[in-house]
């Protein structure tokens, strides 16, 4: 009998079945069946795709797709039958497609070459190529024994020939793009479509029809108008469609899409619309496929049809259901983000000019004075103009004084990080102000800079964290469409402050849901592992930022609700114990300790003053000249380690500060790539 699975490993068939969680990270080791050559994907990494299978799914025909987002340097090296041992892969359902896995900044892929790798039961690590980009991964001793074993027993009849599989990468690259704004679609043209279903299909027996927009505009489409616009014969029209155009008036109770030439109606036969019926609705975002473009029955506007294909496998359906909620930032695809984009700016304009025009109605009609609307009134300064004149003083820091022979901390051999190669910098050239040198009417002058956009390398430990409770390193969301934009914003317009006219048409955006989504949010104040004399003045220090991937990436888990799931919460507890050691149990301490001196001297104040005194806690018993806290690094135990660190900046937010003022950039540092080694 061979030997089980590596501890912490998954067989695709229960992957497949749907035994895992979506969005868990496993492991998983499987033999390469096909691969499609990597592509760009309009950023810097590209995609590559390897299909996987093992033991419990040797005879699938397809097997365990893996998409892999990386550099084309780091992308790993594959042919048919080699072996490949995955960690930390995320488990995804995309759209319609079967379940899949995603790579994430910390997901490790080794590769065994077929050709190499001896007879079970000798361990397989010869046959281990090298590893690709910062992937820093060494599997043990039992992973090579099982990759020996899986080759030994795995089918090879179950795989194509090596000329079958390169023929599958090449054709992988011959692939054309039909993808087409609907501003730029043509009579007799067949294209693909990323929209947004503008109100509920209408189904016949055998079709159903749907209106859709990507929020591009197109003179050949249908003008859609709003009903409850101004009188038409006293405006000249606008190019969302509030105003009137030739053409009957169409009904829309139901419309959430845009109005104006955005919309198409789109007839889907089957099997086309059974997907429509049981899965599109108004709001609905789509991907649409070789969708034919012509003029409809008026012979005026263009109009869309999706047919069943004669030469395509039988049931194929060409219409993909996006999933807003389960879509991953990381990953989705640009050219969705740029028709949310499109879809966000257009109702932003949209709510701006209903405004307008129900101020309008409510007025009379009245017609205003262009002196009044268009004088813009004084204010009075704001913070930023109010420190205008304020120096800033810069205190310089002295040079890393280590010497060459000097010996290194005891490092946390359990925290790894990127850039090994990079020399270390030390918390105290970090914070070193940059000044730029410039020349102002023919004299150098150098101006001090709020900060810079660089990477580090450091050996720090640990001494604070923020918030105080670890059931608050996770914040909440309400999702909607737009949280998958890196630029996505609160909307300003949807606060208290809007009429109630207004605000019933921000049930037409389409978006909405009342699901949570969990991420990390947190900080680590970070201090040297080698400070300098305690003479000089206290160590420098400084707050990182840890934000939801770089959290997924240093404790290896994802977010969720810590004050409702006290297993999560252990786990977190138990990884971050091996990153600061008993620096939680401290604050602890100290915080109880706090909350009895407080208590005390609020007791002793209200007994001076003649007050009642409130009943205190049972241990509450403190000496009346309790000394104040001890510094809290005075009895922390824990390792210092190396990690990376990004210096940015963020712009303050001002309260009461117009769009125009100028505000002021702060430096802030996050921590990435570091992860605790569980």
């Amino acid at each position: 009998m061979g030997p089980p699975l590596p501890s912490g490993y998954k067989n695709i068939e229960n992957i497949l079945g749907g035994d895992v969680p979506i969005g868990s990270l496993i492991n998983v080791c499987g033999v390469v069946k096909d691969q499609r050559l990597p592509r760009e994907t309009g950023g810097r990494e590209h995609k590559s795709t390897l299909a996987l299978v093992d033991l419990s799914v040797e005879d699938d025909m397809f097997g365990l797709d893996m998409n892999i987002f990386r550099p084309l340097s780091s992308m790993p090296q594959v042919s048919c039958g080699d072996i490949v041992v995955v960690k930390q892969a995320k488990v995804q359902k995309y759209l319609n497609n079967p379940v899949s896995l995603i790579t994430n900044i910390a997901t490790s892929i080794r590769v065994y070459s077929a050709s190499k790798i001896p007879k079970w039961p000798n361990p397989a690590d010869c046959a281990l190529t090298p590893a690709t980009g910062t992937d820093k991964h060494v599997p043990k001793p039992e992973e090579n024994v099982y990759v020996s074993y899986l080759h030994a027993k795995f089918n090879k009849y179950a795989l194509p020939t090596e000329e079958e599989f390169r023929r599958k990468q090449e054709q992988s690259m011959n692939f054309k793009s039909k993808f087409s704004l609907l501003q730029d679609v043509t009579e007799g043209q067949f294209c693909d479509l990323i929209v947004q279903v503008a109100r509920d299909p209408h189904h016949d027996f055998e079709k159903s029809t749907i209106y859709v927009s990507d929020y591009t505009e197109n003179p050949n489409f249908y003008p859609r108008v709003w009903q409850d616009s101004p009188d038409p014969a006293s405006m000249g029209g606008d190019p969302y469609g509030y105003t009137a155009g030739d053409g009957p008036e169409v009904a829309t109770k139901e419309w959430v899409g845009p109005y104006g030439k955005m919309s198409i109606q789109v007839t889907c036969y089957e099997p086309h619309a059974f997907v429509v019926r049981e899965e599109v609705r108004a709001g609905t975002w789509v991907k649409l496929r070789n969708v034919q473009i012509k003029y409809g029955n008026n012979g005026q506007n263009l109009e869309g049809f999706m047919r069943g294909e004669q030469n395509a496998s039988t049931g194929r359906v060409n219409v993909d259901v996006f999933e807003m909620d389960a879509q991953d930032p990381e990953t989705v695809d640009p050219k969705l983000k740029e028709a949310l984009r499109r879809c966000r700016d257009y109702q932003q304009k949209k709510k701006q000019q209903i405004k307008e025009i129900q101020a309008a109605k409510q007025a009379g009609q009245k017609r205003r004075s262009l002196g009044v609307s268009s004088e813009k009134e004084e204010r009075p300064p704001n913070k930023k103009e109010r420190r205008k004149n304020r120096p800033q003083a810069a205190k310089g820091r002295e040079d890393d004084k280590r010497l060459p022979g000097e010996a290194l901390p005891d490092l946390n051999a359990l925290v790894s990080c990127e850039n090994h190669d990079v020399p270390p910098a030390t918390i105290e050239n970090i914070l070193k102000p940059h000044t730029c040198e410039t020349i102002i009417d023919g004299k150098t002058v150098n101006i001090p800079l709020p900060f810079v956009c660089a990477n580090y390398q450091t050996r720090v430990r640990v001494v604070d964290f923020f918030p105080r409770s670890l059931e608050q390193f996770a914040c909440s969301r309400k999702v909607n469409e737009y949280a998958i934009l890196s630029d996505n914003e609160d909307d300003s317009d949807s606060g208290s402050d809007e009429s109630a006219s207004s605000s019933d048409y921000d049930g037409s955006d389409g978006g909405g849901g009342s699901r949570r989504t969990w991420a990390w949010r947190f900080a680590l104040q970070l201090e040297d592992a080698s400070p300098p004399d305690s003479s000089a003045g206290p160590p420098p220090r400084l707050w990182a930022l840890v934000d939801d991937l770089e959290g997924q990436c240093l404790v290896g888990m994802g977010a969720g609700d810590l004050r409702r799931k006290p297993r999560l919460l252990d786990q977190l507890r138990e990884t971050l114990f091996t990153l600061w050691g008993n620096l939680e149990e401290v604050k602890s301490q100290q915080a109880a300790t706090a909350e009895k001196v407080q208590t005390s001297n609020r007791a002793r104040q209200q007994q001076c003053l003649g007050g009642r005194l409130p009943k205190p806690p049972l241990d509450s018993s403190l000496p009346p000249n309790t000394p104040v806290m001890p510094r809290i690094e005075a009895e922390v135990s824990n390792k210092p380690f190396t990690c990376c660190l990004r210096q940015y900046g963020v712009q303050e937010n001002e309260e009461g500060e117009g769009e125009d003022t100028e505000r002021e950039w702060i430096r802030c540092f996050g921590l990435f790539g570091t992860r605790i080694i569980r």
